[in-house]
This record gives C-alpha cells, sequence and structure tokens, in this order.
C-alpha cells in the first residue's frame, strides 16, 4: 500500500505588515494554481448568453478555485479583520480590500517610499552591530523600496553597504574597491569578504586582550621592573598590530630595552626556583613572545632607561641625562 508523505504547507497568517504576508500568501496561492483566479476574478457570463457543456465546465472549475482560494484567504485574515471587509463574494474581492487597507493607494506609496529613501541614506552601521546584522537591515529596507516601486541594482546597495561602514572597516573597504569591480560584486560576495574580515578582527582582538589585560592581584610592588617589562612586552604586540593594519607589517623582532637582567633571564632560560616559583602563568607570555621572535629583550642600564623620564619622578642629574639623550636641548644651547 503507498502511502503519500506530503504535508500541507502552513497558511501564513496576517500579522498587520501586509509586504511579508502577501508575498508569502501569492506564492502560496501560485503553488496552489490558485493564483489566476485570485488575481482576474471569476468572469460572469453576459446575460441571455447560454454556454455550451464545456464551458459550463471550465466556468465551475473556475468558482470551485475561487472557493478554495477564498478558503485560504479566511485561514489567514483574523476574524476582527474580516468584519471590516464589506464584500467578500469572491477572493478578488478580499484581496483587492487587503490591498487597499493595508498597501494603501499610489499617493500613500510614494510617501512611504520617500521616508524609505531617507531611512536609506542616513543608514550607518553601529559600533556594536555585526555584519550580518547590518546587512539584513540594509536589505529590509531596500527591499522594501522595491516593493514600494522603486528600481534598484544590487550595486546602489554595494556601495551604499562600502560607505556606510564603521571606520575599524576602512582599510577592508579599500582592499574590496582595489581588487573587485564593484559593478560586477554581488551581495553574497561582499557579505562573505567582510564576513572573512570580522573573524580576523575578532580573532585579534581576543588575542590583544589576552595579552593586554591586566591583573588585579599583581605583586609589582615587591619585584622591580616585572610590571613594566611586561606591560612594554603588551605595548610592542599593540604598536605591531596597528602599524599591519595599516599595511606596514613588521617582519623582525621588536627590540625592548630592559634594565632588568632577572627579567631578561627568565625569559630565556625559564628556569623555577625559590624566587620565581610565585609568578603567575599569565606572566609567561613574555617568554612566549620571545621564543616566537615577536620581541628580543635587550639589557639597558636604568641611568640610560629613556622611559623612565615619561613615567617617573627624577632627580634634577637623571632627568638632564636622559633628556640629553632624547636629543633634547635649549635654542640657544643650539646657536
Amino acid at each position: 500500500m503507498a502511502t503519500d508523505n506530503f504535508v500541507q504547507p502552513a497558511i501564513p497568517r496576517f500579522d498587520g505588515h501586509y509586504e511579508h504576508w502577501s508575498m508569502l500568501m501569492e506564492n502560496l496561492l501560485r503553488s496552489k494554481e490558485y493564483w489566476q483566479v485570485v488575481e482576474d476574478g471569476v468572469a460572469t457570463p453576459e446575460e441571455g448568453r447560454e454556454l455550451n457543456a464545456a464551458q459550463n465546465r471550465e466556468h465551475d472549475a473556475m468558482k470551485l478555485k475561487d472557493l478554495r482560494a477564498k478558503n485560504f484567504l479566511f485561514q489567514a485574515i483574523d476574524r476582527s479583520i474580516l468584519e471590516t471587509i464589506l464584500c467578500k463574494e469572491t477572493s478578488k474581492d478580499i484581496w483587492d480590500s487587503m490591498k487597499k487597507k493595508y498597501q494603501g493607494s499610489s499617493r500613500v506609496k510614494r510617501a512611504q517610499l520617500q521616508a524609505l529613501r531617507r531611512d536609506f541614506e542616513t543608514l550607518k552601521m553601529k559600533e556594536s552591530e555585526s555584519v550580518t546584522d547590518y546587512c539584513s537591515r540594509v536589505m529590509g529596507i531596500a527591499n522594501s523600496m522595491r516593493i514600494h516601486g522603486e528600481k534598484m541594482g544590487d550595486t546602489l546597495i554595494v556601495e551604499k553597504i562600502l560607505r556606510s561602514l564603521t571606520p575599524k572597516f576602512d582599510y577592508v573597504v579599500c582592499s574590496i574597491e582595489e581588487s573587485n569591480d564593484t559593478d560586477e560584486l554581488s551581495l553574497d560576495e561582499l557579505q562573505s569578504s567582510l564576513l572573512v574580515h570580522e573573524q580576523k578582527m575578532h580573532r585579534s582582538s581576543r588575542v590583544e586582550e589576552q595579552a593586554l589585560k591586566a591583573s588585579t592581584n599583581t605583586h609589582s610592588n615587591n619585584f622591580r621592573g616585572r610590571g613594566r617589562g611586561r606591560g612594554r612586552g603588551y605595548g610592542a604586540i599593540w604598536l605591531r598590530k596597528i602599524l599591519e593594519e595599516l599595511h606596514f607589517k613588521k617582519d623582525d623582532a621588536t627590540i625592548i630595552y630592559c634594565d632588568n637582567t632577572s627579567a631578561i633571564k627568565l625569559s630565556k632560560n625559564p628556569v623555577l626556583h625559590g624566587r620565581s616559583k610565585h609568578i603567575d602563568v599569565k606572566y609567561y607570555c613574555l617568554r612566549d613572545l620571545n621564543n616566537d621572535g615577536t620581541i628580543v629583550l635587550k639589557y639597558c642600564r636604568s641611568e640610560d632607561q629613556l622611559a623612565d623620564i615619561f613615567t617617573k619622578p627624577l632627580k634634577a642629574p637623571s632627568f638632564q641625562n636622559l633628556r640629553n639623550l632624547l636629543g633634547v636641548c635649549m635654542m640657544q644651547q643650539q646657536s
């Protein structure tokens, strides 16, 4: 015995959003071959004209289709809305009444189109918004404009998305515009490219957060130079990242001058002894950066540590020495 696994499609309920509901309902009626009778109605024979048997069968078939289409519309529209429709004789009457009530006249459509155009022009991506959410917002307004009669090509939407992204996507936009012809770039290709770059940025930001995260329970007051070296290591990562986003990638290691010989030795030879066992695991990030060639620690005497002039209150001789090392001098002395 053959079994029929066909599942009756769900009838879309009208929820106040006419454009979306009418699209779903029209597709359902077309799939059932009822759309012609909804769009054109059932032709009424002229008075006094007699129909032959074939014409009678065709007319009865059209009336049956009309009844079935009405049945779909009755199930899709709430009772409170049906009661406001005065003429419900045919499915065409019901459809046209819904269209007039909720889509509006040509003047109303023009006013709605103007509002949509304004929203489209002022649309900008929010800082915390994802690429998927922003593309959905743009496409939602663009589709509404198309429904209201606006002739809008994909190129216009692509250009709108590219010029309204947040500043962090500026270098991505330049790369896309240089490597692709925007007239031939599809929306799917654009969104795919932006999603790849967004994932890379999220991955980079997570690495930076892990590297730049400061511990609240450090004991830097007891161990001189420990917090300072760690901060400079993370600062080097941050600077390298900025230079890479500006297309100035640094391939060789960044030199960090450190006046703490213990920190330099720990970064090269991770020997565990009584004086180093208290160090938290997170502080070994400096050693990993040194091992993979991102940074190189070099010894520098405390008297020659230029960074101290910006971070510490110094005595006059030390201040003058570091100032001279920076090359700062008075104009009278230079002349």
